[in-house]
């Protein structure tokens, strides 16, 4: 058994790292901009407005499943 331990020195440049940070503050941006400084729409008041989250979400689902698929397939 080996006793020696091992040191994490991270992953990454300092470019990534911004980033990283610069698309998680977009992210939230864009949540908060869809969820709650949207207009109402005229039919469906308040409820419009999960669209703007539900949607690139069903996308990105997709995409991922997608690319979960092709990947077991080919290995």
């Amino acid at each position: 058994m080996n006793t020696e331990t091992q040191t994490f020195t991270g992953v990454g440049t300092p470019a990534t790292r911004l980033y990283g940070l610069m698309a998680i503050v977009a992210l939230g941006w864009v949540l908060l901009g869809g969820l709650f400084f949207t207009p109402e729409d005229a039919v469906q008041g308040d409820a419009v407005r999960i669209m703007y989250v539900h949607v690139p979400t069903a996308w990105m689902r997709t995409w991922h499943s997608s690319l979960r698929v092709l990947h077991r397939r080919a290995g």
